[in-house]
């Protein structure tokens, strides 16, 4: 018996904590007893060690000698990959936006003619899709610009996951990403009427620092409007994922609005962090973190999480598995009928692998076959604690750095300095 090769250790006072990156699971040992631990292991065959040390066999702590951990990764990732319960679908109902925030992603695109007869072949296409797929849930996203500019879109569809389920049995999740600007009590009566689950608004941190960064066209701040409509969410039951975009220049300002933010609604509350993300599209407006910054603020933000009492329960910060174009049932479609993979290179034609106006069984074909340029590891990674999270790196960052998809692109700096030990940090 061996420990494991994704285990992270560190030592806290008179325990030693134990990560592990392949299970995301999490344990703390006294020190002297996981000394003792560490010697018993290697005199005791699996079996023995399956009924001594159940718990830390079955969570992935201690494996069997004749364990290739490198192969394990590969068939945990490929699981992840082709999955087939769920399938996952984020719909932009529009490339209309009604803020005009400096660093999208997105750019700022000009709306293309999205009638409704294109609305009734998108819907067409994503029953032959889901019926095909032989999903038992839909995880269904709308996405923008802003899809709440498109409220008879959404109305639309919501009645068709509807028809899905009742003739199908296929039940879906709706989610909606939205800035929150639009929503108002009409607005969320009817998100009841429609079964939509749950939403993700982005605020910035406190009001002066989010009206700086998110504001209107014609640059008018939308924090209160936003917040406002965000605790009427929430004390009407929807479930809410809070995302915070953070740089340099406001992650304190995050951590402000952490602390004020109503106590009563904190464990009502998922917490998301992203860090700015540069694409074509942006790149020119967006400050990009070094490493040692970004691990240093990852840590600090999700620090703060457990000093004010957040809902810890969510996997948001942990990021299980591969993103979504790296998963087989998962697809983008855009308004214009295009279907992408990576939801940062909307628009881009190189994340393109057809349009709803295709041949269903040949968008599915290529929906099976992307990304399968195999990752060429170099022998390090093999045996590297950070492999589950890194997974040989994001391809759209290597496509728009010109950089060879199939190589590694590590990470591990900010994996370890900033994730793994932010989530020790909070988890402990």
């Amino acid at each position: 018996m061996k420990f494991s090769v994704f285990n992270y250790e560190k030592t806290l006072d008179n325990n030693v904590i134990i990560f592990n990156t392949l299970t995301r699971s999490i344990i703390s040992i006294e020190r002297g007893e996981y000394y003792q631990l560490k010697e018993n292991i290697k005199k005791i065959n699996y079996h023995t060690a399956k009924k001594k040390y159940k718990d830390l066999c079955e969570l992935g702590f201690i494996v069997d000698d004749d364990i290739d951990e490198f192969l394990l990764y590969k068939y945990w990732l490929n699981k992840q990959k082709w999955q087939n319960e769920y399938f996952i679908v984020t719909f932009l109902t529009t490339y209309n936006c009604n803020f005009k925030c400096p660093y999208c992603y997105e750019g700022f695109k000009k709306e293309k003619n999205y009638k409704n007869m294109e609305l009734d072949k998108m819907l067409q296409f994503l029953e032959n899709v889901i019926i095909k797929s032989r999903c038992r849930v839909i995880d269904f996203n709308f996405f923008g610009g802003e899809p709440l500019l498109e409220m008879k879109t959404i109305e639309k569809v919501c009645m068709f996951l509807c028809y899905i389920e009742n003739n199908f049995g296929i039940r879906s999740l709706v989610n909606i990403v939205t800035n929150g600007y639009l929503i108002d009590e009409k607005m969320i009566e009817n998100f009841k009427k429609l079964n939509i689950n749950s939403f993700q608004i982005t605020i910035d941190g406190i009001e002066r620092c989010h009206d700086e960064r998110r504001f209107l066209h014609d640059g008018s701040g939308t924090f209160k409007k936003i917040y406002n409509n965000l605790l009427m969410l929430i004390d009407n039951g929807f479930e809410i994922v809070i995302n915070m975009n953070f740089d340099k220049y406001n992650y304190r300002s995050i951590i402000k609005f952490l602390d004020i933010f109503p106590k009563k609604y904190r464990n009502k509350v998922y917490i998301k962090f992203n860090s700015l993300i540069s694409t074509e599209n942006n790149i020119s407006r967006v400050h990009k973190l070094k490493p040692d910054e970004l691990a240093i603020i990852y840590k600090t933000l999700l620090k703060s999480l457990k000093i004010y009492g957040y809902n810890k329960e969510n996997d948001e910060f942990i990021g299980y598995g591969p993103c979504l174009a790296n998963r087989k049932n998962s697809i983008i479609i855009e308004p214009n009928g295009n279907i992408s993979k990576c939801i940062y290179g909307i628009g881009s034609d190189k994340f393109i692998i057809g349009n709803i106006k295709d041949d269903t069984d040949m968008i599915l074909l290529k929906l099976y076959s992307y990304d399968e340029d195999e990752i060429e590891y170099e022998e390090r990674c093999k045996t590297c604690t950070f492999l589950p999270f890194c997974m040989g790196g994001c391809k759209r960052e290597k496509i728009e750095n010109k950089y060879d998809i199939n190589k590694v692109l590590c990470k591990k700096e900010e994996i370890q300095n900033g994730i793994v030990e932010g989530i020790i940090q909070l988890c402990t």
